[in-house]
């Protein structure tokens, strides 16, 4: 899901969200003329087809339309004449990594699909990132912090609002998603939240033999919004689910996510539906059942804006906790995290 920022949303420097290069520094950006009405078209930027918004409201608004659309809807406004989003890179990349899967899996005593697995790492290793720590496990995963932007983002990472270049910010590295890791070997294991901070994880054995796999990693979101004349930032979460035999694979799962969060200025809680004003669910505790397929982004609400900030005092602040299990997995092996953002 996404959400309008209420100021110019890539002009925050100083958030490090997305990089603006003017076209005019620049080359190879095949211009034409904006058709009649039309909020936004398809140029080609660098030899790539790129989405081109006409201007900041225009991007902000279609954000704020896309608020409660699906990621296929959304994709379906942005896909044809040529251009390939990271959002449909990714649907083929899951496709082509369960074929993989199933296709070894149907016989085990075959040879280990080491050929297979390399080459279709190196066919998306531009664009996406691997679990670096287990062999068994080669399902793609963003690079894109904002994975929300995936229906618009081309394979290079960007997109254009008007005459500027939006490179989308990446993760610099595997530990800054991956974290330290979590062992897929042996015993059973799960995140706990004296020493996993913004990532609730746990691994366990089913008495099939089966391993099964469920994670939670809340983000914030780019950009704020406006209730009833505040100001707030919307936090998102990763929740996702995997089962393997030998390998690992996407699996559907009933995902217990539990979550107590506390934010700054007027708190944690969640826009009325029609937006009018903040429902505060500030330091209480919550729990939603979810059927991820592999990875999908949830909304979890906003939080307040501190009207007083500076000298120790950040302007923005989230913190609690968060559990997670599923149907496959007891509560008692919960994997546990604390939350702590500070902007």
């Amino acid at each position: 899901m996404l959400l309008a920022s209420a100021c110019t949303l890539l002009m925050m420097s100083c958030s490090n969200d997305a990089e603006l290069i003017n076209v005019a520094e620049t080359t190879g950006l095949q211009t034409k003329a904006f058709v009649g009405e039309a909020d936004f078209q398809i140029v080609d930027y660098a030899g790539d087809k790129c989405i081109q918004f006409k201007n900041d409201s225009v991007f902000n608004a279609m954000l704020w339309e896309m608020n409660d659309m699906s990621e296929e809807e959304i994709n379906n406004i942005f896909s044809g004449a040529g251009f390939v989003s990271q959002w449909q890179l990714m649907q083929e990349a899951d496709q082509e990594q369960e074929l993989i899967v199933d296709n070894y899996e149907k016989d085990l005593s075959q040879p280990w699909p080491a050929h297979q697995i390399k080459e279709f790492k190196q066919k998306y290793d531009d664009v996406f990132m691997f679990e670096p720590y287990d062999s068994t496990d080669f399902i793609a995963h963003y690079k894109l912090k904002g994975s929300t932007y995936s229906p618009f983002v081309n394979r290079q990472g960007l997109f254009l609002i008007g005459d500027s270049v939006v490179h989308a910010s990446v993760y610099e590295s595997l530990e800054e998603y991956f974290g330290l890791g979590i062992s897929l070997y042996g015993d059973d294991m799960s995140t706990s939240e004296a020493t996993s901070t913004n990532k609730a994880e746990v691994k366990y054995t089913k008495s099939d033999g089966t391993f099964v796999k469920v994670r939670a990693m809340p983000a914030l979101e780019d950009g704020t919004m406006w209730i009833a004349g505040k100001e707030y930032k919307k936090v998102k979460c990763e929740l996702l689910s995997q089962r393997k035999k030998v390998l690992w694979k996407r699996h559907h799962a009933s995902v217990h996510f539990r979550y107590q969060l506390k934010g700054s200025g007027l708190g944690f809680g969640a826009p009325a539906p029609q937006g009018g004003y903040f429902i505060s669910h500030d330091n209480q505790v919550i729990l939603n059942i979810v059927d991820p397929y592999g990875k999908e982004t949830y909304n979890l609400g906003v939080f307040g804006k501190n009207d007083r900030y500076g000298n120790g005092v950040p302007m923005w602040s989230l913190s609690g906790r968060m559990e997670i299990w599923s149907d496959e997995i007891p509560e008692s092996k919960r994997g546990t995290s604390k939350v702590d953002f500070q902007i």
